[in-house]
C-alpha cells in the first residue's frame, strides 16, 4: 500500500553523492524489510493451476501457467520509479514480472464476474466484450481463483495478500529506515 514520503528521492540522490555508506545501509534496510513480503507472496502462488484449462501449454495470446516463473516474476525494488500518471514516485516497490502471475493477481478486481459477454470477438462502441464462446467463461475463471484481500484498488491473491496481511510493518519499517538514514544524513552534516 502506498504511503506518502516528501522528499524521499531527494534524500537518496544527497545520500549516494555525499555519504554513500549511509546510502548503502538504506538500500539494505529496504530490502531487509521488503525480502518477507516477497517471500510470503510467492507462497501463495499454487503449484497447480487452479483451472483446469490453464496450464503449462499456450492458447493464443494467453500466458501459459508456470507457478515456478510467477514465483520467480515476484521480486522488489528499491530504486525510485519514474513518476506515475498522477506525479507520483515510488522509493521501493514490489512487483511481479510475469504476465500469468499479474492474471493471476488482478483477475476479477475491475470485473469481478469477468467481462460482459456479448457474443464472440463483438465490440459494443469502444469497449471491449468477452472473446469466449462461453457466456460465464469469465465467472467460471474467476471464481476458481483464491480469494483477493486487500482494500479497493490494493486487491489481490499474492503480493496484494502479503501487504495486507502484513498490517503496514513493512511500510513503518521502509519509513523508519529513511528516517533514521535522514537523521543520520543533518547529523554528520551539522542541520
Amino acid at each position: 500500500m502506498p504511503t506518502e514520503l516528501k522528499g524521499g528521492v531527494q534524500l537518496k540522490k544527497a545520500l549516494r553523492e555525499f555519504e554513500p555508506d549511509l546510502a548503502k545501509s538504506l538500500q539494505k534496510e529496504m530490502q531487509t524489510a521488503l525480502k518477507p513480503i516477497v517471500a510470503k507472496a510467492r507462497g501463495f502462488i499454487p503449484t497447480q493451476s487452479p483451472l483446469r484449462n490453464w496450464k503449462s501449454q499456450s492458447a493464443g495470446n494467453w500466458p501459459v501457467y508456470d507457478s515456478g516463473l510467477m514465483r520467480r516474476g515476484i521480486s522488489y525494488k528499491t530504486s525510485p520509479t519514474k513518476p506515475n500518471r498522477t506525479g507520483f514516485v515510488y522509493l521501493a516497490s514490489v512487483h511481479n514480472k510475469t504476465a500469468s502471475g499479474a492474471i493471476f493477481e488482478t483477475a476479477g478486481r475491475k470485473n469481478p464476474f469477468g467481462q460482459p459477454w456479448v457474443g464472440k470477438n463483438k465490440m459494443v462502441g469502444q469497449k471491449k466484450y468477452s472473446h469466449s464462446n462461453n457466456p460465464t467463461a469469465g465467472q467460471t475463471f474467476i471464481s476458481r481463483l483464491p480469494v483477493m484481500q486487500g482494500g479497493g484498488k490494493y486487491r489481490g491473491r499474492a503480493i496484494f495478500k502479503a501487504w495486507a496481511q502484513d498490517q503496514g510493518k513493512t511500510n513503518k519499517a521502509v519509513m523508519q529506515a529513511v528516517q533514521s538514514a535522514a537523521d543520520a544524513f543533518r547529523n554528520r552534516r551539522g542541520f
